[in-house]
């Protein structure tokens, strides 16, 4: 079970990293209740948020929205560390190799599958449709924007003590990299499992930069997805729709950009 063995590796050296960010900048866990600011955002994240599982149990009561100790927030930061990170990784890069070859996951079926007469070519995507999904799913699956543990450390201030452990942890991911190449080189040509090589692991969902909003205004026909902007170092949630291929046939990428944006960046 690569992934699971895989992500345990990566939980446990994140988990390392957070607690001792959380020691650092909480010296008890009476910092932590008296921290309105943090206190305010986990009661959000349980109410607007809507995560009713949320919280720390009292015995068997567990009450949405309660932070009350270091220990809990290192699990909490850990979390959001991994999904973000290491899951997303383990998820959105598999897409590629899985996905973007329409026969193998069409995204739909394009012909009665109960009519005797349809034929196995007719259930599966025309070429402009199998075309699109290649080219969206290799987008998708191909660009990887910063590294997970790397930080930018002329704007991350940290204390010296944690210096000495974030070293820790990114000496801890270098030898998990070498762990799971030791182990791939065991395994047969087409079972090495490397969605979870460190090296390959963003810091968080992947960027969607300029160049590829280029490509994908070239790309995208009838479609509407969520792109991520990276603007000097905001991310910006876009919504991006299409109607209809003739919007996008009849109007230039850069009038396109101007309309949708109000920028031709």
């Amino acid at each position: 079970y690569p992934y699971r063995d895989d992500a345990l590796k990566l939980w446990d050296a994140t988990h390392c990293w957070m607690t001792a960010y959380v020691d650092s900048h909480y010296p008890s866990d009476s910092s932590i209740t008296g921290d309105a600011v943090l206190q305010a955002f986990a009661a959000t994240l349980a109410s607007a948020g809507r995560l009713n599982n949320f919280g720390e149990c009292e015995g068997e009561v567990c009450v949405p929205g309660k932070v009350t100790t270091r220990k809990y927030l290192a699990e909490v930061l850990t979390m959001v560390a991994f999904t973000a990170g290491c899951q997303h990784a383990a998820v959105n890069f598999t897409q590629k190799d899985l996905m973007s070859f329409a026969p193998t996951v069409p995204l739909a079926i394009y012909a009665d599958p109960k009519d005797p007469a349809v034929t196995a070519l007719q259930l599966v995507p025309p070429l402009d449709q199998a075309l699109l999904q290649q080219r969206v799913l290799t987008v998708l699956g191909s660009v990887h924007h910063t590294l997970y543990g790397e930080y930018n450390l002329h704007k991350l201030k940290l204390k010296d003590e944690l210096k000495d452990h974030l070293e820790v942890f990114q000496l801890r991911l270098k030898e998990i990299e070498k762990e799971i190449h030791l182990r791939n080189s065991t395994c047969e040509e087409g079972f090495k499992y490397e969605a979870l090589l460190p090296s390959l692991i963003p810091q968080s969902i992947t960027f969607i930069t300029y160049s590829i909003l280029h490509t994908l205004f070239h790309t995208l026909q009838t479609l509407s997805i969520h792109i991520v902007l990276h603007c000097d170092g905001f991310r910006v949630l876009v919504v991006l729709i299409m109607f209809q291929t003739s919007l996008v046939q009849s109007k230039s990428t850069c009038d396109l950009r101007r309309d949708l944006f109000g920028t031709s960046f």
